[in-house]
Parts: structure tokens; C-alpha cells; sequence
């Protein structure tokens, strides 16, 4: 991410009355990596530590340890109750077990061998892998996702305008069923949903 995609980004944001506070030092980004488990694609590390985008359905990664905790544990949320509730089993995973505890066990296994997604806003999240710029934005919902834009840079402006906003479909076959970052899962309803005509910025 350049720096005029960093400015464009800015104006935009301030455009829609989101506060700004300063950016991550390298220090904080740092530990921010080791508490949690992953590593900031080099095009969010980039934002992150020009600005940091602050208020509500914005991560707190100064102060908000716990909700980033439950924040980061929302995409194995949804699987989890939708193994429950709803049926809800991925191909991928191989024959569903008939026991109820032993599906939802054994989905938490294979959750916890799928890349870490990293909030955005609201449901809007960003693979952690591959550790590289470019990755797509997701919209979570439930064992479902949409993709919200191609990339970082379209997710702050052009996403949802250009007709990129993909139909929903398996999380884990979103996600390619690479074996990376664990993601532990916890109850639905620590889940925080948002309305998709509120974000802040234009993505729908």
C-alpha cells in the first residue's frame, strides 16, 4: 500500500467522520503479533501504522484485548452454531459424525487448522495468510462468507460500487483449507453483527 492509497484512504475515512488516532509504533504491531497468534499482512501493517481507525465495530488493538479475543474467535463462532443448529457440515471435513458433541468436536478441530482471520469492522475480516498484500476482505456470516472486496485498498473506497461483492459461500472452501493459524471457537452468542448499510466507509 503506497502512500497515496494511504492518503486516499485517510480522506475517505475523515470524509465519513471516523476518528483517527495515531498509528501503531513498530513495537506495538509487534506485540500485538505475538499476543495473538498471527502476523498483519504487510498491506494492513502498513495502515495500521500510518493511522488507526477508532470508535465503534473498529478494533481496539491498544486497549480491547478481550474483545479482540471474541472478535477473532466470530468465524469459528458461526460454524460452530451453524454444526449445531442448523446442519451445517463442510464437505471438505469428510463423514459427519452422528453424535452432536462429536460433530461439533471434531468441526473445532478442523476450524482450528484454517487461517486466522483479522477484524476490520463490524463482520469484515482479513485473512492472515498468505502474509502478503492483496489478500481479500471477507464478510462473515455464520459458516458463511461473502467476499467484500478484492483487496484491502478496494475495501476502504470502491467495494460494493463496482459490483466485486461475491454471493456467499463455505467459510473453510473460502479459505482454500490451508493448515496455518489456529482460530479456537467459542459460543455464538458472544457474536457482535452489524447492519450492512451502516459501515462507516461505503462497503456493502
Amino acid at each position: 500500500m503506497d502512500e497515496q492509497q494511504l492518503n486516499e484512504i485517510r480522506r475517505t475515512l475523515e470524509a465519513k467522520g471516523v476518528t483517527l488516532a495515531a498509528g501503531l509504533t513498530e513495537e506495538e504491531l509487534a506485540g500485538i503479533e505475538a499476543d495473538f497468534g498471527f502476523r498483519f499482512p504487510p498491506d494492513l501493517r502498513t495502515l495500521l501504522h500510518a493511522f488507526l481507525p477508532a470508535g465503534t465495530d473498529w478494533p481496539d488493538w491498544r486497549g480491547g484485548r478481550q474483545r479482540l479475543l471474541e472478535w477473532l474467535d466470530v468465524p469459528a463462532d458461526g460454524i460452530e452454531f451453524d454444526v449445531e443448529e442448523s446442519d451445517f457440515w463442510f464437505e471438505g471435513w469428510g463423514e459427519r459424525p452422528d453424535d452432536i458433541d462429536d460433530a461439533v468436536e471434531d468441526a473445532r478441530r478442523h476450524v482450528a487448522l484454517a487461517p486466522m482471520l483479522i477484524p476490520l469492522h463490524g463482520n469484515d475480516f482479513l485473512p492472515a495468510r498468505p502474509i502478503e498484500s492483496g489478500n481479500p476482505v471477507f464478510e462473515v456470516e455464520g459458516s458463511g462468507v461473502r467476499v467484500a472486496a478484492r483487496d484491502l485498498a478496494s475495501w476502504f473506497g470502491e467495494a460494493g460500487a463496482d459490483g466485486f461483492v461475491g454471493s456467499i459461500r463455505p467459510l473453510l472452501a473460502a479459505l482454500g483449507g490451508a493448515v496455518t493459524d489456529s482460530c479456537p471457537v467459542q459460543r455464538r452468542s458472544r457474536r457482535r453483527g452489524r447492519n450492512r448499510g451502516d459501515h462507516p466507509h461505503g462497503v456493502a
